[in-house]
């Protein structure tokens, strides 16, 4: 379920007065024309916040949307872990805001730089997953934003691995579907222009 309080970043509790407060701000901050070489991926972030602003917005929706968020938040309390021990914490802590630093580099568009933190960071620790410190919303984005920043950088088998990534995690999120079918798009784009030229033949036939 996507948190939509999450999203325009209110709480549960917000009045209708700061849920408008918020999207407007939020509209502004990720609009696409701001946003140069991440148009795609802004485009995908405001229509995830105008889908939630008016579910929250109506008094009937909303509703509905609380009883199914109530009942989410109840299976997680009931399910969550205890907690770890206190020789595990800061060292969890330091991954969580060095994925975040990964994260805001893509953002602001420093790709290399981005690129070479996240590299250091598998090779630092093996089979890491940045799900663990990002929720599915920031870990779908900064996945995209890779994915993308690869492209760029030509690495297409890397980045191709990334938007398949991003297809098997996101394909219950409906309200991603614009942006899961351009990634399809551009896997097909990635093969037929770019994987199958500089393949030999025999290669070539399997894309």
């Amino acid at each position: 379920m996507v948190n939509y309080y999450d999203i325009l970043e209110v709480h549960y509790e917000v009045s209708t007065e700061e849920l408008k407060r918020s999207y407007r701000t939020l509209i502004k901050k990720y609009h696409p024309d701001i946003h140069g070489q991440n148009k795609l991926w802004a485009e995908s972030k405001t229509k995830t916040i105008i889908l939630a602003y008016k579910t929250l917005s109506n008094s009937t929706s909303r509703e509905h949307y609380n009883r199914q968020y109530r009942h989410l938040l109840q299976t997680n309390n009931r399910q969550r872990p205890r907690k770890k021990p206190e020789t595990t914490a800061s060292s969890d802590d330091d991954l969580h805001g060095y994925v975040r630093i990964i994260f805001s580099g893509l953002l602001n568009g420093h790709i290399e730089q981005a690129i070479y933190n996240y590299e250091r960071l598998l090779k630092d620790y093996t089979g890491i997953d940045l799900f663990s410190f990002l929720n599915m919303r920031d870990y779908i984005d900064c996945k995209f934003l890779l994915a993308e920043a690869y492209e760029k950088l030509e690495k297409y088998d890397t980045a191709i691995n990334l938007y398949e990534l991003i297809l098997e995690r996101g394909k219950s999120d409906t309200y991603r579907s614009h942006l899961l079918h351009e990634i399809k798009e551009r896997i097909r784009n990635l093969y037929c222009r770019n994987l199958a030229r500089n393949a030999t033949p025999e290669k070539a036939i399997g894309y």
